[in-house]
């Protein structure tokens, strides 16, 4: 048993180490420049996208989104190609300090950005600790123990930071994908002094090949002496512990 358990382990590592994982999108931004664009819808309403050298994941910058009242602000990522994989990630570290009534969703489009739609539990799977599941966005009560919804102009920390992943299960080997964040104001007034939500770590992966590695659980069953008297049924004691897959 121990030898039949080494060598399936030995091939599961195997496979594990010979996986190819392309990165398609890696953005943290701490450079210069980013691999991503901004924009607002209506133009020039005065939210958008900025630096944020006051909080970040990884040292020493963020990217802060920001709204005002009836206003939509947009990161968008550039145009990538998934129709060779069978298995793509997104992960990020973020701070979601905006209104529960407000929205910080994620978007995605198959045309290269003429046609967009939102993620949701159709769509994508979620592999992270937040409520997303219950109604598809971030907000402050994504982490209500943390991120404090019940006051909006509570000033973030970097104790505040939190990593979520994303399996794109609906759109492995399509191409012309574009992913993109946006902040919204849903309820006409604005951030009501909100900090707003913070990215950062952005990154894109991609394989043809499982990236979240199964898991072994082993189970013990026992094997059971019985032993008989005569015609008479005596009873049966079990003390050989087995294992099973």
């Amino acid at each position: 048993m121990k030898k039949l358990l080494s060598t399936m382990l030995l091939v599961l590592f195997t496979v594990l180490a010979q996986a190819q994982v392309d990165t398609l999108l890696n953005e943290n931004f701490d450079g210069g420049t980013t691999n991503m664009t901004s924009h607002c819808l209506p133009v020039g309403g005065g939210g958008g996208w900025t630096i944020d050298n006051t909080l970040w994941a990884s040292p020493p910058n963020s990217l802060n989104g920001a709204y005002v009242t009836n206003d939509s602000c947009f990161l968008v990522s550039p145009l990538m190609d998934f129709s060779a994989y069978l298995y793509v990630f997104l992960d990020f570290n973020h701070i979601a300090k905006i209104s529960f009534f407000d929205l910080g969703g994620i978007d995605i489009s198959t045309d290269g950005g003429t046609t967009w739609q939102a993620f949701t539990n159709f769509n994508v799977n979620y592999i992270g600790g937040s409520s997303w599941a219950n109604n598809n966005k971030f907000t402050a009560a994504s982490y209500p123990l943390l991120w404090q919804p019940g006051n909006d102009q509570a000033a973030p920390t970097n104790s505040w930071w939190k990593h979520e992943r994303f399996e794109l299960v609906a759109f492995h080997n399509v191409g012309n994908i574009k992913i993109r964040f946006v902040v919204r104001d849903l309820d006409g007034n604005g951030m009501n002094g909100a900090h707003g939500w913070n990215l950062d770590d952005i990154l894109i992966t991609a394989a043809n090949c499982e990236l979240i590695p199964p898991v072994i659980n082993l189970q013990p069953t026992f094997a059971s002496q019985c032993a008989t008297s005569a015609n008479y049924w005596v009873g049966c004691q079990s003390n050989l512990p087995e294992y099973q897959f």
